[in-house]
């Protein structure tokens, strides 16, 4: 009984002539049962695979620091109201400017409430955004 391939192979019998692909459903010609001598991992009773490793529980203790290209993974500052403050940055000696235009993307508006210290949600929409400055008294 000839064996089957467990994978879709691309073999070539000389090199003046194009590629052919033989899949597991396919017999094999002579010449290509001579390409695949010895390579069991390409055929049905290949050795079962090794031991999985599962991500970490649920319960392990989430990273801290800092994520390239991301801030400090910290909460922002509230006060006692529940209302967020603006926490000044020691890194940070330039001025973040002025807010973005009111039909700005929402990234825009998520980036600059976040640098002020307004909790930005991916559930909130920009306008949700907008209006999480205006009560915190960033915005007119």
């Amino acid at each position: 009984m000839a064996q089957r391939l467990n994978t879709y192979v691309v073999l070539r019998e000389n090199p003046s002539v194009l590629p052919v692909t033989f899949g597991p459903k396919d017999d094999l010609p002579e010449w290509a049962l001579k390409q695949v001598a010895g390579k069991k991992h390409l055929f049905a009773d290949a050795d079962p695979v090794g031991e999985v490793t599962l991500p970490a529980p649920a319960t392990a203790k989430p990273v801290s620091g800092v994520v390239p290209g991301q801030g400090p993974l910290t909460e922002p500052a509230a006060t006692e109201q529940g209302k967020p403050q603006q926490v000044a940055d020691e890194d940070d000696d330039e001025d973040d400017g002025e807010p973005p235009r009111k039909n700005a993307s929402r990234p825009e508006w998520a980036e600059w409430a976040k640098a002020h210290g307004v909790p930005v949600t991916d559930q909130m929409g920009r306008d949700d955004i907008v209006k999480a400055c205006e009560e915190a008294g960033f915005l007119d």
